[in-house]
């Protein structure tokens, strides 16, 4: 099992009331891990969080959103954020928002800021 998947797993064992020791033991891993994860979580922030500023400078703004897009000069290079699933009666937060990197249409990346971050450290450990 992979960090983002203990960490999801441990807070859905929290959010049903288990206790810490309960969810050390089912997911394999320290009471002072799960811990750690808890902790953490009360720091995350509910939604994506946009910050912009206009082309001329200025004051910056901040916006809540449930889905972003990021044209980069033109719509075929585009990097999306969505934080939902699903419609209608199936409509719900995901677990983990789901990024999407797009160059010249072609999708380079699909998967949530954990395996985002692997693939970086990847590609940075091999440069000189």
């Amino acid at each position: 099992m992979t960090h983002p998947e203990k960490t999801s797993k441990i807070l859905r064992l929290l959010a049903d009331g288990l206790s810490i020791e309960t969810v050390a033991l089912m997911v394999g891993v320290s009471e002072r891990f799960v811990k750690h994860v808890q902790s953490n979580s009360k720091h995350m922030k509910k939604h994506i969080t946009i910050t912009t500023q206009g082309i001329k400078g200025g004051n910056t703004k901040t916006q809540n959103v449930g889905y972003a897009i990021i044209e980069l000069r033109h719509d075929q290079d585009r990097i999306t954020v969505d934080d939902f699933q699903g419609s209608g009666q199936t409509y719900r937060k995901r677990e983990l928002q789901k990024i999407e990197v797009i160059q010249n249409g072609e999708v380079l990346f699909e998967g949530n800021k954990y395996e985002l971050f692997e693939i970086l450290k990847a590609a940075k450990a091999t440069q000189p």
